[in-house]
């Protein structure tokens, strides 16, 4: 099966690390067809690893752990972890989970568990 340019190619699915679509079938075969990404990612393999590396749930921004793969922005690499010194470590998210988000520990203050 081969690999074309994605100019009409609907039916195919679409390489994000270069300019190509690969057959359906080609798509979780055990082999990258697209090629890596520079975090070692391949687009084709791994669908599920792939779609979380890129998605994210609102709970977890910030939250002392990366989750994102950095992405691009103004020639920065951003993550779900940039510019967290501005976000309040004590919310409703973060409130009384069982996790120190905030360093004093005021997020776990007063907690009945």
């Amino acid at each position: 099966m081969a690999r074309v340019r994605c100019m009409d190619q609907k039916q195919h699915f679409k390489c994000s690390t270069r300019d190509l679509c690969i057959p359906p079938a080609l798509v979780e075969n055990g082999w990258c067809d697209c090629g890596y990404n520079e975090y070692g990612f391949c687009d084709d393999e791994n669908l599920n690893v792939n779609y979380f590396k890129t998605h994210i749930s609102f709970p977890t921004i910030c939250d002392g752990f990366t989750e994102l793969m950095p992405v691009t922005i103004d020639g920065r690499n951003e993550t779900d972890e940039t510019e967290s010194e501005y976000w309040q470590c004590n919310n409703t998210y973060t409130r009384c989970d069982g996790f120190w988000n905030c360093c004093n520990g005021a997020d776990e203050v007063d907690c009945d568990r």
